[in-house]
This record gives C-alpha cells, structure tokens and sequence, in this order.
C-alpha cells in the first residue's frame, strides 16, 4: 500500500468552501479500497511548514495531497505564509503532488519535477468558482484523485479523463441554465495540467500588472463567447 498525507489550510473565505472539498476526498480515500493509505493530515492551524514538513520527512509518503490556496511560487499555509517554495523542493522528490489551488502549476509545479517530483497535478491559473456550484467544483476538483486511488493509476494517467468529466459537469450546468458557471469550469479544465519527467514546459516568463490585466479582460469577454 502506498502512502498519502495531505495538506488544507482554513483561513479565509474561500478556504471556507475548499477545506470541506479536501475533507471529502480523504474521507472517500479512506473509504474507499484503492492504491493509497492515508497516513495524516494537516489541517487549519496544523498546515503550516513546521506540520507539513515534518509529516513528509517522517512518514515518506508517495501522495502529498494540498487544497488551496496558492500562487505562481508557493503553496499558501494557514498563516497565509509560504507553505512550500523553490526551498522546500527536496522535500517532494520523488513523490506525487496533487494539488487544487491556484497558478502552483505554472511555476512552482515545474520546478518541483525538475527537483526529482514524479508528477504535479495541478492548475497554471486561478481556479474559478461560483457560489452556486459549490458542490460541483467539490467533486470535479476530486475527481482525479479520487479515480487514480480507485483504478491504481498514476494521477498523469487520469488527466484527459478527469478534464472530460469537467466538460460533462460543464455542459450539465450550461442545460441547468447556468452559463457562466459551465464557462468557469470548462476554463478550469483547461488550465488543468499534470507535469511529469516526460512533459517537463519551459518556465514563463513573468508578466507585467498590464499584462495580467489584459488577460484578465480577455477571460471575462472568453465567457461571453461560451
């Protein structure tokens, strides 16, 4: 049996929403007869570094499991803190990381296969939701998780099914007359990506405040057009 801990930090509001998403996939892992065994979680005031990296320094786990929230270089701990940076890469050599947070993906998620990390799943930009498919963003966001445990599959081996069941969710919510939710998670299916050795990206170049702006701008009409 291989071994997972996981990761949540509870601070905010939208922790408010994502801590409950992770307390469901681990109670599903944990229920359910599949590849990974749950060895510990640190959750709320326990997901901090001190926690974090003691769990994956002692127990060695195969599976770190992290939900929300995140940006470009780090994974965000309950203090609002770097949780894991550039720094704390030898940490996740040669384990799996599946995280759903924001942008961890696109720069963070690199460096740490470069450092030895087997695979990275995880988002390149904001993970979006409404406040209407809380439910929704719950069990899509799981998904993969919840069906490489079942199948003893490696996470980048569940991605386009995973990115499918988005779309299926997606056009269930456009026929429920929830257009810019559907939108919303077709974009996040999208920026859903799972590094491994063999798809290792460049590193983007970091983009100005104008930039970002733009791209911003560029979303919001994206969904006009859904």
């Amino acid at each position: 049996m291989l071994k997972a801990i996981g990761g949540a930090p509870r601070f905010d509001a939208a922790t408010e929403y994502s801590y409950p998403w992770f307390k469901d996939q681990i109670a599903f892992l944990k229920e359910n007869a599949g590849q990974w065994d749950i060895a510990d979680t640190y959750e709320i005031g326990m997901a901090v570094p001190t926690y974090v990296h003691g769990g994956l320094e002692s127990y060695n786990p195969d599976l770190f499991i992290f939900y929300d929230h995140g940006n470009e270089d780090n994974l965000i701990s309950n203090d609002g803190k770097s949780l894991i940076n550039e720094n704390d890469l030898h940490l996740l050599k040669g384990r799996s990381i599946y995280t759903m947070c924001c942008l961890a993906a696109k720069v963070l998620g690199v460096k740490a296969i470069k450092a030895g990390a087997l695979e990275w799943w995880g988002y390149t930009e904001n993970y979006t939701f409404t406040l209407d498919t809380i439910k929704e963003h719950g069990d899509v966001s799981g998904y993969g998780l919840r069906t490489a445990h079942v199948d003893g599959k490696a996470l980048k081996d569940v991605l386009e099914e995973t990115r499918q069941y988005f779309f299926d969710k997606a056009d269930e919510l456009r026929a429920a007359g929830k257009t810019v939710a559907s939108a919303i998670m077709v974009r996040d299916a999208e920026v859903l990506v799972c590094w491994h050795p063999g798809n290792i990206p460049d590193i983007p170049e970091p983009k100005s405040w104008l930039d970002k702006l733009i791209d911003f701008i560029k979303w919001l009409l994206s969904l006009l057009d859904r």
